[in-house]
């Protein structure tokens, strides 16, 4: 459904979850209000397809000592994950879709977890992958209540784009948002450029990212009546009908998704775009109802975070906040300490020291954490990245 009309339950269904993307309190409504609208228990969470690793984002009907037993025992249980780690993202399934009846009533999984909920019938989504790591909806039902309908089932496919974007949306705006509404000075802080335009593609907010980005005009630029354009009318157009119908799914009218689209640019990398519904009512954000979010993301910027943030928030010496960000801007250890003049052995044990004050495991999640901290340093440069001392 990208142009069509939508029905009062997928409009009530769409505006749960862009306001949950906007504002992270309304996750639990946004929950609970598909748990009620699908007839059983629901959950967000995330599964590891190599190993019984579960995380569990939100959650409504459930017990919370059952899921907790899932992410401690059962999640290395569930008869359901090989099926849908092989299967497209975005496919919705089924019980019997998945695993046949029999091994499904035989396994530990139902006898001991699912039964002694009252559930039997469940329906699945995997939302995106990555790294072996599943995002999934669910629901679950009762042996009475029955299989999900056949309306019902319709209705969760149509939602699964909007739940991917709204995750998205989630996760780029989370730390500019620390923890409390978003709003114009949380766009602020983002490293990300970041527009908010009417349906017509016209500007009616940029942060300072954005400002320079359009300023430059490469690859993306403004009008002077504020619209923006691609380099090429094809991509333009392209660009346009992502707006326009994420601006109407905003204002509950139609049910598209925004999207993403890269834009080719004469001096680096194409930028990377992301286009989503923005709810400026449940971000108490005073744009119209009609509106769109539109997240750019440079692919050749390189981010540089404020080692004094890595020394408050975590505690580490000079020398590790130093090899910390220099490991997240892509050098090896070799090269850090060919830089600094230390020995290599020198520079990996300032990493594991710099890894147990972040509560990390590999380097890679380390990189992970000192880019997060990027959302909190102030954007000041004009034409070049400033340079740490």
């Amino acid at each position: 459904m990208t142009s069509a009309s939508i029905s009062p339950e997928l409009a009530a269904a769409l505006g749960e979850l862009y306001d949950a993307a906007l504002d992270p309190r309304r996750w639990d409504a946004a929950t609970t209000y598909f748990a009620n609208l699908f007839g059983g228990a629901a959950v967000l969470f995330a599964q590891d397809s190599r190993s019984p690793a579960s995380a569990v984002f939100n959650h409504a009907g459930f017990d919370p000592s059952f899921l907790e037993s899932y992410v401690t025992r059962y999640a290395a249980l569930n008869v359901w994950t090989p099926r849908l780690a092989a299967n497209p993202v975005g496919t919705v399934m089924m019980n019997d879709d998945v695993v046949d009846r029999d091994r499904f009533e035989c396994s530990e999984w139902y006898n001991d977890w699912w039964r002694p909920q009252g559930l039997y019938h469940g329906a699945a989504v995997v939302l995106a992958k990555g790294d072996g790591v599943m995002t999934q909806f669910g629901i679950t039902r009762s042996k009475r209540a029955g299989a999900m309908p056949s309306d019902k089932m319709v209705m969760l496919q149509q939602t699964v784009p909007h739940f991917q974007r709204a995750i998205r949306v989630h996760q780029e705006l989370s730390t500019a948002r620390a923890g409390v509404t978003i709003a114009l000075d949380g766009l602020d802080r983002l490293m990300t450029a970041a527009c908010v335009t009417d349906h017509a593609g016209r500007v009616l907010f940029a942060n300072p990212s954005a400002e320079r980005l359009l300023a430059v005009g490469d690859g993306l630029r403004r009008t002077r009546e504020g619209t923006l354009l691609a380099v090429m009318n094809v991509l333009t157009e392209r660009l346009h009908g992502l707006i326009g119908g994420a601006a109407r799914t905003a204002g509950l009218v139609e049910a598209h998704s925004g999207g993403v689209l890269t834009l080719p640019r004469k001096n680096g990398r194409p930028l990377i775009v992301l286009v989503s519904p923005l709810r400026s009512e449940a971000a108490k954000l005073s744009f119209p109802t009609f509106a769109a979010l539109v997240l750019v993301r440079d692919p050749d910027r390189v981010i540089t975070p404020d080692r004094e943030i890595l020394r408050a928030m975590y505690g580490m010496t000079r020398a590790e906040a130093v090899i910390a960000t220099a490991l997240a801007s892509g050098k090896a250890l070799g090269e850090i300490a060919s830089d600094s003049g230390a020995s290599v052995e020198t520079v990996r044990t300032h990493v594991k020291r710099a890894m147990f004050k972040t509560e990390t495991r590999r380097q890679a999640e380390l990189v992970a954490v000192v880019l997060r901290c990027s959302a909190f340093t102030p954007d000041t440069r004009n034409s070049a990245d400033s340079s740490d001392s």
